[in-house]
């Protein structure tokens, strides 16, 4: 399923380097990135990172995990 969708990109006019970039810009802080398609509707594609949140108060820092 995930080739006919990098072939669709391709027919409209991509390059189809965008998904392969993202894959590896995301593959070493341990994200994840997932497709979801439609037909007749699109194609949706969501990036997870998973970013602790880091709080600072007046000269102190916390991690939230």
């Amino acid at each position: 399923d995930n080739v006919r969708i990098l072939g669709a990109f391709r027919k409209y006019g991509g390059s189809g380097l965008g998904l392969s970039i993202a894959k590896n810009l995301t593959a070493p802080m341990d994200g994840k990135i997932e497709v979801q398609n439609q037909l007749g509707v699109g194609t949706t594609f969501s990036v997870d990172l998973p970013f602790d949140i880091v709080v600072q108060e007046a000269g102190t820092r916390q991690v939230q995990e």
